[in-house]
């Protein structure tokens, strides 16, 4: 049968694929993305465009373990808790250090920061 008769499945990849190698996790209570990148040797990048969120959409990229860029098309502002996995005092955000919390999620050292992203705006956050 064709996928078109099932959609389910469409869907269900396409959660998989967003919470799983993107860590994308809303909170609409706070207006709050977490994200987290979880890629591989074998998948070094990944970017998803036109995620809806909040009211409106947001495009979030990946470039390894190390660099994470979010553009925000949603109403307004939201905050974006971005965290990478290790323990790093600092991140970057726009190029500039920040102070990184860290903390320990399934024997798991992560470090991350939030900021808020204004509406028509993008951030970038990096480990160095």
């Amino acid at each position: 049968m064709k996928r078109r008769v099932y959609p389910e499945v469409s869907f269900s990849w396409i959660g998989c694929l967003a919470e799983g190698l993107m860590g994308i996790r809303p909170n609409a209570s706070t207006r709050t993305l977490n994200t987290c990148p979880r890629l591989t040797a074998q998948t070094p990048d990944a970017a998803l465009r036109g995620i809806p969120l909040f009211d409106g959409e947001v495009h979030l990229q990946h470039r390894g373990l190390r660099s994470s860029r979010l553009d925000n098309h949603t109403g307004g502002p939201l905050n974006w808790n971005a965290a990478f996995p290790g323990m790093h005092e600092v991140l970057y955000v726009d190029g500039k250090e920040v102070r990184a919390n860290t903390y320990m999620d399934n024997d798991k050292p992560y470090s991350a920061v939030m900021v808020c992203v204004n509406q028509g705006s993008a951030r970038i956050i990096e480990v160095r």
